[in-house]
């Protein structure tokens, strides 16, 4: 007949089994997760979208971080390449401003501009680094895009139609404006109100509340990381812009006239760890949506 452990070894068992799953799930969220990148897969309805313009797929990513992903950036080109996307969106952070990874941020610039037209915004680590100097180390490369930070705007025809960008330039700030003159200024310039998309590093209130202001029918940002750190049923532990138990620090919301969409992004910021929340490039296509236009 076998014994039963006493109480103090039951103890003694229970802790030591809390101790292995914690160092686990440590090694787990240290030296695996981060190295997972995902593709996800989502549609965006759009009121008044033309029926040429539906399918048009997005591949969203951000905050790279001087993250690598094969050498070169091989896996992430190969990752984005076979999602065939018609325009591709940088939401910030190219670097990290205490471990840099400019290197691994303009491979991965090449990769994307080889693909398809590559619109970006810079975040506020990239702004700690020097916007100006890796705006010129980016050009000595070779390697063109279109900077909505620089710009403000930008268009983009497709076969079907045409789509246009606008961006904020330091949306993590509350003080930050400049979106309904440059919403205004691409319309002007195209004579016409095509999708508006737009991007912004941070998706807090008030980049956000902009956008709406604006009709705009997709927000896209970063910024968050997914919180890096999530747990099932609870959501991110913390997020830059609204704190602790975050539920809206990753994934799609509806706003009042069109939808924002805030990515994993790629890296890692201030804990090199992510746990149930792996890297990600997100893919969004859009779809006609039911209703009049605007």
């Amino acid at each position: 007949m076998r014994q039963a452990l006493a109480p103090g070894c039951r103890t003694l068992t229970l802790m030591l089994t809390a101790a292995l799953l914690a160092c686990l799930a440590f090694l787990w969220a240290r030296y695996v997760e981060p190295r997972i990148l995902t593709v996800t897969r989502h549609e965006i309805p759009v009121t008044g979208l033309p029926p040429a313009l539906d399918g048009t797929r997005i591949a969203l990513l951000s905050d790279l971080h001087g993250a690598e992903f094969g050498r070169g950036q091989s896996s992430l080109r190969a990752a984005v390449e076979r999602q065939a996307p018609h325009v591709i969106v940088f939401a910030g952070d190219l670097v990290d401003a205490n471990r840099g990874g400019l290197d691994q941020g303009i491979a991965m610039l090449k990769s994307l501009t080889a693909i398809a037209p590559t619109f970006i915004v810079w975040g506020n680590h990239d702004y700690i680094a020097g916007v100006p100097e890796i705006r010129a180390r980016i050009r000595q490369a070779g390697v063109e895009i279109h900077d909505l930070d620089e710009s403000g705007w930008a268009t983009l025809q497709l076969p079907g139609g045409k789509l246009l960008f606008a961006g904020l330039e330091r949306s993590w700030r509350s003080s930050a404006t400049g979106l309904a003159e440059a919403v205004r200024a691409g319309r002007a310039a195209t004579g016409s109100e095509p999708p508006l998309i737009v991007v912004v590093h941070s998706p807090g209130p008030n980049p956000v509340g902009q956008a709406v202001a604006q009709s705009a029918d997709l927000v896209v940002a970063g910024h968050t990381h997914g919180g890096q750190i999530r747990l099932p049923f609870i959501g991110a532990i913390w997020s830059p812009v609204d704190g602790f138990f975050s539920r809206t620090a990753y994934g799609l919301r509806q706003l009042d006239n069109g939808f924002l969409f805030t990515t994993r992004g790629l890296g890692t910021s201030v804990w090199p760890l992510r746990f149930w929340c792996p890297p990600e490039v997100a893919v969004l296509t859009l779809r006609p949506a039911s209703g009049a236009g605007r």
